[in-house]
């Protein structure tokens, strides 16, 4: 189960983002980033069982860590503001994901439960539109689905202007063509994220989230 203090622990250091600070509550935020784990361990089991390509995955690898790099960003904040993990059979967390999997985020008002092709490279982008291109039903059924509805909204990130190259402009997906990234997600109340319930919540909104990151992923 999440820590309670959780969420509160995280507002305060959106307010007080410095080394001080987080080094007084250092503490508090080690008994916050066990019990995530522990989490995201059980995710990963409850997973499993209709996902076992994810069941060799430790929890520890698939959580983000707290500092920021700063290098070549304007923000100097430390420390991001959110408790993040990304279960992800292929792709490691030093890498620009190169396939959808199951992305849980914990941040003040804004926690949910996602997958994703976001802003995706040349070629995984390409493979995307040629799969729908080839079938858009197969792929309009899967986001408009009433159980995959149920738990998540399907949106785009950007658009193109015009079609991208190599598609028809008359295409009957178009519009879904266009699409710079593919993204699903399912917003959670802040005090849901810690009832008994959310493991189980949690396991199932992924669950039917499955087709739509085997329909990104596939070769």
């Amino acid at each position: 189960m999440i820590n309670k203090n959780t969420l509160d622990f995280l507002k305060n250091l959106s307010e007080n983002n410095n080394r001080v600070w987080f080094a007084e509550h250092k503490p508090e935020f080690d008994k916050i980033k066990k019990d995530f784990e522990r989490f995201v361990t059980s995710l990963i089991a409850s997973i499993s069982h209709f996902d076992p390509d994810i069941a060799h995955l430790e929890a520890k690898k698939c959580i983000f860590r707290l500092n920021r790099d700063t290098r070549f960003s304007k923000n100097k904040a430390p420390y991001k503001i959110n408790l993040w993990a990304h279960i992800n059979a292929v792709s490691k967390l030093s890498q620009t994901p190169g396939s959808a999997g199951y992305y849980v985020h914990l941040e003040p008002g804004n926690c949910m439960l996602a997958g994703w092709a976001y802003m995706p490279d040349t070629k995984w982008l390409h493979d995307i539109r040629q799969k729908i291109s080839n079938n858009p039903k197969k792929f309009t059924d899967i986001i408009e689905n009433k159980d995959f509805k149920k738990y998540f909204v399907f949106y785009s990130w950007e658009k193109l202007k015009r079609p991208p190259v190599w598609f028809p402009a008359d295409h009957e997906a178009i519009e879904m063509l266009k699409n710079k990234s593919f993204l699903a997600d399912c917003m959670i109340k802040d005090k849901e994220v810690f009832s008994e319930g959310f493991l189980d919540f949690a396991s199932g909104a992924f669950r039917e989230l499955k087709k739509f990151n085997d329909f990104l992923n596939e070769g």
